[in-house]
């Protein structure tokens, strides 16, 4: 249970430097503050690998959903910054270009790509605690 307090209280630093640089064009601040947040992510794993192969895959998929939004014009961005919608822009990170049409389209977009990562996280858990000799750290 301390391992998930800690990942929630890191992963919401981790938005709000990703917000915030965006925001005040500091473009440095969301890039160091995931690395330095996955880096400590992957230190505590029992199965490390397993652990980059989710990452690798949640940074594909939201690298693909996010451009979506981008291309199809449902969302701009000053500068990039994955952020939760609504927060997000109200800090400055972004806009909706669409408008009222911009909530619906990510709530329903993201009812694919949401639980294929929860699918995902159950088949590469590297913190779990019956994490197979063989994929655990030496």
């Amino acid at each position: 249970m301390q391992h998930i307090a800690k990942n929630l209280v890191l992963f919401k630093a981790g938005w709000l430097a990703c917000v915030l640089g965006a925001a005040n064009e500091l473009a440095w601040l969301g890039p160091l503050a995931v690395v330095l947040i996955a880096a400590e992510h992957l230190r505590t794993a029992k199965a490390p690998l397993n652990e980059v192969k989710l990452l690798v895959l949640a940074a594909a998929i939201g690298a693909v959903w996010e451009s979506a939004l981008v291309v199809t014009n449902v969302l701009d961005y000053g500068m990039s910054a994955t952020f939760a919608p609504c927060s997000g822009a109200t800090a400055g990170a972004g806009e909706f270009v669409s408008g009222m049409t911009s909530l619906p389209v990510i709530g329903i977009g993201s009812a694919v790509p949401l639980p294929a990562l929860v699918i995902a996280s159950k088949r590469f858990n590297g913190h779990a605690e019956s994490v197979p000799l063989s994929l655990q750290r030496a």
